[in-house]
């Protein structure tokens, strides 16, 4: 997820700033533009994979949750929640243990 936003980071400026120079070139009738024309096809090109990394990531970590959220430790007798696993448990109602 982190690399396609580092492409999105990337390409989108370099994909601006050749748009700048295919306008001016164009504007000041010139036929050589293809080169800033193809700079801009390979940043589209860049984002849109960028674009599909993070989504893709996003989907990833939306259907596992449960792998990077904590077990909760739970007193094997009341059920009350405890620091660790295996620790002593001194909410149970029950006396002695």
């Amino acid at each position: 997820m982190a690399s396609g936003v580092l492409l999105i980071a990337i390409f989108m400026p370099i994909f601006s700033f050749a748009g700048d120079l295919r306008l001016e070139c164009l504007l000041a009738n010139s036929d050589t533009c293809e080169d800033f024309k193809n700079i801009q096809l390979v940043c589209l090109l860049g984002s849109l994979v960028g674009i599909i990394m993070v989504f893709a990531g996003g989907i990833i970590l939306r259907d596992e949750p449960h792998k990077s959220l904590p077990r909760v430790a739970q007193c094997p007798r009341c059920g009350a929640v405890v620091d660790s696993h295996g620790s002593v448990c001194f909410n149970c109602a029950q006396t002695g243990f």
